[in-house]
């Protein structure tokens, strides 16, 4: 017997308990299922315990010409006893309107209304808001939201997109999706943004590798989709591929939305891959239906290092006479001697970006060999590492590759840095790349005293999670100038790299990147199928794998124009400064020029995954035209005109996507 009370408590506990932690409309009715109970109790009770009706109290008579009711004895301004109870049941203030005989019952019915009405409906509102507050924090709420920005994850270097989005629209809400409490991400939001800006924020806690919850994000109602994982998480590419095909599959359920013109929107879908090599098998991948999706594969790493290369803003007419840092590709002209030195600090996952993309794309006109010195105590074995995985490695013919093995801050370092200097052929180019931004800034900052020469105007990088600080470091001290008028600063050519605030790829850039890269898949279809068979859409139509080639091809023109001095515009110029250039073609400039660009393909390819082969194998990334321009044309003597033709093209494919390639005027004498 005892047990079962036992087990009868402990369930009515539990639905108490239920029913109370349950949702808004739960405990509402709950709350006025339990005053119902209760107040109809009263109303029993008082039907034994109250003396039946009495004469009206004399104060209360008045001559009136009809006949008055007698008035109930628990409300004597009432002639109902159901509404005198419940008047003292919702108002403790009229126990005193109560006969002198049932004072006291009122009283108590005024007690019970107190605990039960006021008191449970202030404390069950009360909780019902403060729940809300707590699943808003939490990220249970959900919205019924449209074009609005889905990111799932979160990493510190996606601040600087939401910056951009806020920017371009202050309406538009952003979702960021969380396995983990989002109070941890307001933390660290509250350094990289303002507070308007954390504003457009909203925070859902699930899982993305969940249909159901993906669902619920409705990512075919947004109008971009970000999806990046989180730090620490387990498999995180892996969940990040998966999440991917889960929205692909719901975008081409339930997401043909049409523009205003009828046709069909694409949505940028972009994908995050942290980690190097699954990021270049990812690129081969080919989405289901490219009108519905426009497919963006992004990496940090990648996107930086880039940017120390061929960042497109050193080549643009409007930022002529910025700061802007960049490689400075002139000096490898044709008939130049000088060659470039890159002297990387790290050999961390940056550090190894920043040579995947130096492989890509410095190839200059001269034949020179781009070297590479690594600073890092296990440098060597972590570079026969990186050469394992890529299986042409042996292919690359104009890198060479150094190696010391010693603390940054030796002796050792220190005397080969100065050497660098002896040699008048080399061109010094230094890329701090330490994951400790702190100890990345006290070795750019404490760099031999050469380095910072104003006759030497070395190019340094230094990566910082945050520049605004470090970058007043620049033109410390503003006081010393020169007799032409020109600041003396020490750290004047120090420029920052890989901060969490700044956007890594804007829409804009993207969308030029893309339009260049068409142009090129044009020039190719026409030197390959002859001008009778232009293919005007074939880049969109091509898989992934051919669309990576002609995106980091034109993501070449920056060196190539560079170091022809030449300058990009989409707007109108001084003529009298600048003439416009129709092509390159000088013959011997051209060749010059069709030999650096084999040797990019060759680069391009080897970090891409291929090889050299006997044949053209698209299967297992093999390739004929793997080899130095030589080989090239002994053996396939038809090829060298594809690189030639590139470059005679590269000038019209800007033209004709409207933009102008202008150099200076040569002043006659």
């Amino acid at each position: 017997m005892g047990s079962k009370l036992v087990y009868c408590l402990s369930n009515i506990k539990l639905g108490y308990d239920r029913a109370i932690s349950s949702s808004s409309y739960k405990q509402l009715v709950f709350l006025f299922a339990v005053i119902t109970v209760f107040f109809f109790f009263l109303f029993g009770a008082s039907l034994m315990v109250s003396w039946p009706v009495g004469d009206i109290p004399e104060n209360l008579i008045v001559e009136q010409s009809a006949p008055v009711e007698p008035a109930d004895d628990f409300n004597t301004s009432m002639n109902n006893r159901l509404l005198g109870i419940f008047s003292h049941f919702v108002d403790p203030g009229n126990v005193h309107m109560a006969t002198g005989g049932n004072k006291g019952f009122a009283a108590f019915i005024a007690l019970i209304g107190i605990i039960f009405f006021n008191g449970m409906l202030i404390s069950t509102l009360s909780n019902m808001v403060e729940r809300r507050v707590d699943r808003i924090n939490a990220g249970k709420v959900r919205y019924r939201l449209k074009d609005h920005v889905i990111i799932y994850g979160f990493e510190e270097y996606l601040a600087g997109t939401i910056k951009e989005k806020v920017a371009n629209n202050p309406k538009q809400k952003i979702v960021i999706q969380t396995n983990e409490n989002p109070n941890e991400l307001r933390k660290k939001l509250n350094v990289l943004l303002t507070s308007s800006e954390r504003s457009k924020i909203i925070f859902y806690q699930c899982n993305r590798d969940s249909a159901d919850d993906i669902r619920k994000m409705q990512p075919e109602l947004a109008n971009s989709v970000y999806i990046v994982g989180e730090q620490g998480d387990w498999e995180r590419d892996n969940k990040n591929i998966n999440c991917f095909k889960i929205i692909e599959n719901q975008i081409l359920l339930n997401g043909k939305t049409q523009s205003a013109s009828g046709e069909i929107k694409t949505k940028p879908v972009y994908l995050f891959i942290n980690d190097s090599t699954i990021f270049n098998i990812v690129k081969d991948y080919d989405i289901k239906s490219k009108e519905l999706i426009d497919f963006r594969l992004l990496n940090y790493y990648e996107e930086w290092s880039k940017k120390l290369f061929v960042n497109p803003e050193t080549i643009q007419l409007e930022n002529v006479n910025s700061k802007i840092a960049g490689i400075p590709a002139s000096l490898f002209h044709a008939k130049s001697e000088k060659r470039l030195e890159i002297v990387l600090a790290g050999f961390n996952r940056m550090g190894r970006s920043i040579i995947e993309n130096a492989i890509r794309y410095l190839h200059f006109p001269n034949e020179s060999k781009t070297k590479i010195t690594i600073i890092d105590k296990g440098g060597e074995q972590l570079l026969e590492r990186f050469k394992n995985s890529y299986p042409g490695f042996d292919s690359l013919y104009d890198f060479e590759f150094n190696f010391i093995e010693d603390d940054f801050f030796s002796d050792s370092v220190k005397e080969y840095i100065e050497s660098i200097y002896t040699k008048a052929d080399i061109v010094p180019y230094f890329i701090i790349a330490f994951g400790n931004t702190s100890e990345a800034l006290k070795a750019g900052l404490n760099l031999p005293k050469i380095v910072y020469s104003n006759v030497q105007k070395t190019i340094v990088w230094i990566r910082q999670e945050m520049v605004e600080g470090a970058d007043i470091i620049k033109s410390i001290p503003v006081q010393l100038k020169d007799d032409k008028g020109s600041i003396l600063a020490r750290f004047k050519n120090v420029h920052f790299f890989g901060m969490l605030n700044q956007e890594l790829l804007t829409s804009d850039q993207f969308d030029s990147r893309e339009s260049h890269a068409s142009s090129a898949e044009k020039t190719y279809s026409n030197i390959t199928k002859g001008e009778q068979q232009k293919d005007s859409s074939g880049y969109g139509s091509r898989p992934e794998l051919f669309r990576w080639s002609n995106r980091y091809l034109v993501d070449s023109y920056v060196l190539k124009l560079a170091g022809l001095q030449y300058f990009v515009t989409s707007q109108k110029y001084n003529v009298d400064i600048y003439e416009e250039v129709e092509a390159v073609t000088n013959t011997d400039v051209v060749e010059a020029m069709a030999k650096a660009e084999h040797a990019r393909y060759v680069g391009e390819r080897v970090m891409s995954g291929w090889s050299k082969g006997e044949e053209k194998d698209v299967v297992f990334k093999l390739h004929n035209c793997i080899v130095d321009w030589e080989s090239l044309e002994k053996d396939l003597p038809d090829m060298p005109e594809y690189d030639r033709e590139f470059i005679r093209n590269m000038i019209p494919d800007l033209k004709n996507d409207g933009f102008q390639v202008v150099k200076k005027r040569e002043r006659s004498l």
